[in-house]
């Protein structure tokens, strides 16, 4: 916290003034106490959208440049000052833009919103303190992983020690007006969402030709990789449920939100640890939209082998990241998809097939403990089934 005092710079000259100079002084002192803001940071890594596995704090002055080319604070993300005095003036907004993709007016608009709980993500646009002034390894730290958009490296904070990872975006891969309007989006939805099953996004830098995605460290790899680990490459029914549990709880928390995800599947949830009962965390909102109750949507997005029916169809609603999470559980369970699409032989016009008539195939891992009728319910129905389920047979809600 800063505090701005002015000086007399009254001189006395003659002897007998002193002791009207001293109360001046004092007076002067005391008046004009700003209080300013600064941000603690709190709050990605992201994975591909195909099924191949190529794919998650301190306290910092922000500046900017200003006409005269000196650099003066500019606005933080966390607008919680006040001032002991009326006549002191509120900073004033920015004037223009310097953000590519419009950061300083991220920073302008929750600034006036004014509530701590929505700012508390800290943001450098270009000409503010550079994130290699902050952290290291940003260009040289252990890759964590990679994407068609750049690199996440593990870097370390220079003053507390504290390891985060890095997405590094190449600005110059994103070529339209909209895919800067969807990055835009990606990090305004990232500011809104704390939630202990969704990965928390702490700091965004931005350099003239890159944004930094300063996020919390998942140690523990993706879901699909620990999949592949387990014993016959399924999840007992007791480790279903506990997954299953906090994923439905992160859905549940984007949905009241008013956002959707839209890209739902074993690869966007990672491990906080490498623990066998490592909480798991909720990544890439890269697809993520805002919605309102009832609006319709038609972008044809997500992942073969976890994409809604209706959002091949063109015409879809939040529901489609149930049906993902309906995906995941049979995934989980048995360790194969219900309509193929994950790595398999079979084309993606199969795929689709399947989806779209909502053909299971009952995988034989579930074979014992699934009525035989079950094979010949629609996939909306049959996992239905497969949740509520009597508890000798599954316990996913348990």
């Amino acid at each position: 916290m800063g505090s701005c005092q002015s000086k007399s710079t009254a001189a006395a000259t003659d002897s007998a003034n002193s002791s009207s100079k001293d109360s001046t002084t004092t007076n002067q002192h005391n008046k004009n106490a700003v209080v300013a803001s600064t941000v603690d940071a709190q709050g990605l890594k992201k994975a591909d959208n195909p099924p191949t596995k190529e794919n998650p704090i301190s306290q910092q002055h922000v500046t900017s440049p200003n006409a005269a080319g000196n650099r003066k604070p500019a606005i933080s993300c966390n607008n919680n000052s006040s001032t002991t005095n009326s006549s002191v003036e509120k900073p004033k907004l920015l004037k223009h833009s310097s953000s590519v993709i419009g950061l300083d007016t991220m920073i302008e608009e929750r600034r006036e919103a004014g509530e701590i709980k929505t700012n508390v993500v800290h943001i450098e646009v270009p000409f503010g303190k550079p994130i290699e002034e902050v952290y290291y390894g940003v260009h040289d730290g252990p890759i964590l992983g990679s994407g068609i958009s750049g690199l996440v490296r593990l870097v370390t904070h220079r003053a507390t020690g504290v390891k985060y990872a890095v997405k590094c975006l190449d600005l110059g891969l994103v070529e339209t007006a909209e895919g800067l309007r969807q990055l835009f989006e990606e990090i305004f939805i990232m500011c809104q969402l704390d939630h202990p099953n969704i990965v928390r996004l702490e700091e965004v830098y931005e350099s003239q030709s890159e944004i930094y995605l300063v996020q919390e460290l998942c140690l523990g790899g993706e879901l699909f990789d620990r999949l592949d680990e387990q014993p016959d490459y399924h999840y007992t029914e007791q480790q279903c449920a506990r997954l299953i549990k906090q994923m439905l709880s992160a859905v549940r928390y984007i949905h009241s939100k008013g956002i959707v995800h839209r890209d739902l599947k074993l690869e966007n949830f990672l491990f906080s640890t490498t623990s066998p009962d490592s909480e798991i965390k909720m990544i890439d909102f890269g697809l993520s939209k805002h919605f309102t109750h009832g609006q319709q949507h038609n972008e044809a997005v997500g992942t073969p082998y976890t994409v809604a029916p209706e959002v091949l169809r063109g015409k879809y609603d939040e529901k489609c990241d149930v049906w993902a999470i309906g995906v995941i559980t049979y995934l989980l369970l048995s360790g194969d998809p219900p309509f193929g699409g994950c790595g398999g032989p079979e084309p993606l016009t199969v795929v689709r097939q399947n989806i779209l008539r909502g053909s299971v195939r009952v995988s034989s891992i579930l074979e014992n403990v699934i009525p035989s009728s079950f094979c010949e319910l629609s996939f909306p129905l049959s996992i239905m089934i497969l949740l509520f389920l009597p508890s000798d047979h599954f316990i996913l809600l348990q």
